[in-house]
């Protein structure tokens, strides 16, 4: 509530009707000339990372109605750590889920492909997150700078892909829970992910990302605030 003008924000609650709308208005403005083509360009959305982003990506799909999905795994397995495939003709819409925990060579060779690919293989919109498999993994001081060096190149190539694609790192929300006896997890207390950690994690990323991408902006660096997001020119989500 605004003390001086007393007004209230409200967030939209997003229905179907109100997704397809959405979907229908991005496609108009993505794809103007497609109406007049026979093979029908489809929005391409990929959530890429942890199960933290696999889940978002399933929220999607709970947003959105199912006419004539088709999924690759198909039924879709709740823990899954591989790649998703689903896509829509009446929607005109591709959802891809990479699952790509750990900044690796395997996401930035991912990345590249879509880099030189045609534009017609090009995402239009990449979210990412991933922070926990770094955190219950490094134990060095090596190893953190390792980590520091991948995400340096990785935001070269994001800076890249922003040229086409509307890219969304969401920040990792804190939490206190035991990875040990997980596979991905260690066994000792330092594996214990702790809001401290997550939030020098966040503001490493921040800090890097920024560092490589001068015209980028920020959505926020708090845990209230989701996301770092990269700006271009011909397609942009409400924000």
């Amino acid at each position: 509530m605004s003390k001086n003008h007393r007004s209230t924000c409200r967030l939209l609650h997003y229905t179907a009707e109100r997704a397809v709308s959405c979907l229908d208005a991005l496609h108009r403005s993505r794809y103007p000339l497609s109406g007049k083509s026979k093979i029908a360009n489809k929005l391409h959305f990929v959530f890429m990372g942890d199960s933290r982003i696999r889940q978002q990506f399933y929220n999607f799909l709970r947003l959105i109605p199912d006419h004539d999905r088709r999924s690759n795994p198909s039924p879709i397995p709740l823990i899954y750590h591989g790649d998703i495939e689903v896509s829509s003709e009446i929607l005109r819409l591709r959802v891809s889920f990479k699952w790509r925990p750990l900044v690796d060579d395997n996401v930035t060779e991912t990345l590249r492909h879509w880099a030189i690919s045609d534009r017609n293989e090009q995402p239009d919109l990449i979210l990412f997150s991933m922070a926990l498999w770094h955190i219950v993994q490094i134990h060095s001081t090596e190893e953190y700078l390792l980590y520091l060096k991948r995400l340096k190149e990785l935001g070269l190539i994001l800076n890249q892909l922003s040229n086409f694609s509307e890219i969304i790192w969401l920040n990792q929300y804190p939490t206190a829970q035991f990875y040990g006896g997980m596979p991905y997890g260690g066994a000792n207390d330092s594996d214990i992910i702790v809001s401290d950690k997550l939030y020098h994690y966040n503001e490493d990323i921040r800090h890097i990302l920024e560092l490589v991408d001068e015209i980028g902006t920020v959505a926020g660096c708090e845990y209230g605030i989701p996301a770092i997001q990269w700006q271009r020119n011909t397609f942009a989500l409400a924000h």
